[in-house]
């Protein structure tokens, strides 16, 4: 996130500045209490990161400033993840497509964190179930026909996201990890794939979430750490040439999952578990975190994320092609 004037070398679909980011959030607060009868729970995350916006705007005006002290990075990231949710939300409200979705915006107000780049301590269903939503969101533009599994009364005839595309019905299983255990991916790998397996899905995807796994503080370091938690410095936040360089992080990290994984269960058990089903022969990731990028007007702070792909054989291009079109979405793009 960054305020004017945007740098010319970051296409302008990568950027939202302090005041858009606080005017997108007024809308959707707006849009949930007159039409979808919701307002802001006192004392929910959905409150705090709302005012988490209102105070970066007092800010970007000049009235008042953080503690030169404070680590501004947990509030900064969770603002720009949340406003990529917003994103989401409001296109697909204004595509009518939105009130599809009423059971699960209820939840909006329950989660522990609604940004879907924040690391939370556990898993809370609440959180699980705002993923689902958002990799619904991901597929609306594109689809006409996106079902997600009642949160609260389940009938356990669905994967939690169904959505169709180009004439095949997708499933997608979703999964948040909260430990790097190869053992326990694994285990929600085949939770998922049999969750597909018995829908009335014609292929699809086990989908993790990797918000509570990944080193947010490797994306977005601070310099003189040592020092900042001495007290002796104030902190000196690092920024990364490009984004790239982040991305690459994230893959990487990736990586080594899915490595983990072959090596602690087998590879010939992994293979297994995908053989015989009508799921694609991988798993969806989807991968986000906050950071700095070095531009010519100065750092950006902002969300660098992405739908990644674990490979187990080779992805049938039906399957490269959904995951493409839900990054577009993601990306503004599409």
């Amino acid at each position: 996130m960054s305020d004017a004037p945007k740098p010319a070398e970051i296409d302008p679909r990568d950027l939202t500045s302090f005041s858009e980011a606080g005017s997108l959030a007024e809308q959707f607060e707006e849009v949930l209490r007159r039409d979808y009868k919701i307002s802001v729970a006192k004392g929910s995350d959905l409150e705090a990161v709302s005012l988490d916006l209102m105070l970066i705007e007092g800010y970007r005006r000049g009235e008042g400033r953080p503690d030169p002290m404070t680590d501004i990075r947990p509030m900064l990231g969770r603002a720009a993840g949340w406003i990529d949710f917003v994103r989401l939300l409001l296109r697909a409200h204004n595509e009518g497509k939105l009130v599809r979705f009423l059971p699960h915006l209820h939840l909006l107000n329950k989660a522990k964190a609604v940004a879907q780049n924040e690391r939370v301590p556990m898993s809370y269903e609440a959180d699980n179930k705002l993923f689902e939503l958002f990799v619904a969101l991901c597929c609306s533009p594109f689809s006409d026909e996106v079902i997600l599994d009642h949160p609260d009364n389940a009938k356990g005839d669905n994967p939690d996201v169904l959505s169709v595309s180009e004439g095949i019905r997708w499933g997608f299983a979703c999964k948040v990890l909260n430990g790097t255990s190869p053992a326990t991916m694994y285990e929600r790998l085949e939770e998922g794939l049999n969750q597909i397996q018995v829908s009335p899905a014609d292929t699809g995807f086990v989908f993790f979430n990797f918000k509570n796994i990944l080193d947010h503080r490797r994306a977005w370091p601070i310099v003189n750490e040592e020092a900042w938690l001495q007290k002796a410095e104030t902190p000196t936040y690092g920024s990364w040439r490009h984004q790239q360089i982040v991305l690459a992080q994230l893959e990487e990290f990736l990586n080594t999952r899915w490595s983990d994984c072959h090596q602690f269960n087998g590879p010939d058990n992994v293979a297994k578990l995908f053989t015989g089903k009508k799921s694609m022969f991988g798993a969806a990731v989807y991968m986000a975190t906050s950071t700095s990028i070095t531009t010519s007007t100065g750092p950006l702070a902002t969300i660098v994320g992405q739908i990644g792909m674990m490979r187990c054989r080779e992805i049938r291009p039906e399957g490269e092609a959904m995951l493409g079109r839900m990054n577009d979405v993601l990306r503004g793009r599409r």
